[in-house]
């Protein structure tokens, strides 16, 4: 038994110097798992399925809207959907500038980060303090 034990050991005695090393394509892709960055997510570009939890303001760029993440200059162009539809028609009810609370995830294409909009809630005024 304990032949065959060393057996076993020594044919994953490869993989494990290679996960040590980062020479694993499968280690470095959990080691890469899609966690919202600590540095400005509007600035640099996000991995795809990155889970983002923002507060900012909506703005129109021509016929898209842009979701500008609070104290950043550039954001996130807006995938079209309902949520997105529901925000426009309270954009377009009131043309007070509204900061909202967002959750949305990260979506790529040629080299440009998108946000697909989960959920939006307007933010009180004693939240906004």
């Amino acid at each position: 038994m304990f032949k065959q034990s060393a057996h076993v050991a020594r044919s994953f005695l490869p993989l494990l110097v290679a996960v040590i090393l980062g020479g694993c394509p499968v280690a470095s892709a959990l080691a890469d798992d899609p966690i919202a960055p600590t540095k400005s997510p509007a600035t640099e570009r996000v991995r795809e399925g990155t889970r983002l939890e923002m507060e900012g303001r909506f703005h129109t760029a021509g016929d898209r809207f842009e979701f500008i993440p609070q104290g950043e200059e550039k954001g996130f162009r807006l995938l079209e959907n309902l949520n997105l539809e529901r925000v426009a028609t309270v954009m377009s009810d009131s043309r007070t500038q509204r900061d909202w609370k967002v959750i949305g995830e990260v979506t790529e294409y040629q080299g440009l980060n998108f946000l697909l909009l989960h959920h939006a809630v307007i933010r009180t005024a004693t939240e906004a303090h």
